[in-house]
């Protein structure tokens, strides 16, 4: 995760949260993700676009993984993740939003939440 200049707001369901996030949408930047970063801080996150899924291999601590379809609608959550494991599947057109452990909870995020990216 680089420079606060480029965090982008999270919105639900239209209204802007706590949450920042860094895009990924590059192939470099969605093959690198997390990795070598350090743990992520409760109100940060990384947005890969497009992603079909996530893996934590490399990883030195758990994340929790939201699977978003094209229009951000999440379809999938998955808490806690471990080192070395494989994300859910989402949509391949979709992206996949990385949280820290417990960041699901913490933003109450449901099945069938919408989720868009605000303005920088």
């Amino acid at each position: 995760m680089g420079h606060h200049d480029r965090l982008r707001r999270i919105q639900r369901s239209g209204a802007p949260t706590a949450l920042h996030v860094e895009v990924a949408a590059t192939f470099t930047q969605r093959l690198i993700g997390l990795l070598n970063a350090p743990p992520l801080p409760p109100d940060r996150g990384l947005w890969i676009h497009p992603c079909g899924r996530v893996h934590t291999v490399g990883m030195r601590w758990p994340i929790d993984v939201v699977m978003l379809d094209p229009e951000g609608t999440i379809l999938s959550l998955q808490e806690n993740l471990s080192p070395w494991r494989l994300g859910p599947a989402g949509h391949r057109a979709g992206a996949a939003l990385e949280l820290a452990a417990g960041g699901i909870r913490k933003y109450a995020l449901t099945l069938g939440d919408q989720l868009t990216l605000g303005d920088p």
